[in-house]
């Protein structure tokens, strides 16, 4: 065999291949991001209800602390009930700050989900991009102009008039 016997590699099929690949990973990143901006939007409203609440548990012990304070001679159960309160409120507090850290880790990873997100729109883009590039540029713009050629051909052979050589 020799190498005018060989066809030519189909690379059509290639280039078709990353255009529409492309496509589907853009697609794909679209509803990826879409379902880790849901998640992440609701894990944030459970740490935001949870926050609000544990501040309201101290303030409310805080509240009760203080009127113990004011109205016992303070004796030995009420400033038992008053240190327990007291331990309730630092655990509370203790919770709050790692509850608004809990926040502030979830709206570092938004923030990195949302440069994931541009990288791969970007690199989906370049892909697709690059596939309809080559496959118009090395394969469909040549077979445009063969379709024209064989149209003209046809044009000019029904041009002639048949029954006269």
């Amino acid at each position: 065999m020799n190498m005018a016997e060989i066809p030519p590699a189909r690379t059509d099929n290639l280039y078709k291949f990353l255009a529409t690949a492309g496509l589907v990973l853009y697609l794909g990143a679209m509803f990826e991001h879409s379902y880790r901006i849901d998640a992440l939007a609701q894990q944030i409203s459970q740490a935001t209800v949870q926050v609000t609440e544990l501040q309201e548990d101290t303030k409310a012990f805080q509240n009760t602390i203080m009127w113990l304070q004011e109205v016992s001679p303070r004796p030995i159960s009420v400033q038992m009930i008053v240190d327990s309160l007291s331990e309730r409120v630092r655990r509370n507090r203790t919770r709050t700050v790692a509850r608004i850290d809990m926040l502030l880790r979830i709206e570092r990873r938004d923030r990195l989900a949302d440069e994931q997100f541009y990288l791969t729109t970007f690199l989906c883009f370049v892909i697709s991009a690059l596939g309809f590039w080559f496959w118009y540029t090395r394969v469909q713009k040549y077979q445009d102009l063969s379709v024209k050629r064989q149209g003209s051909i046809d044009d000019f052979d029904s041009a002639k008039p048949r029954g006269r050589p």
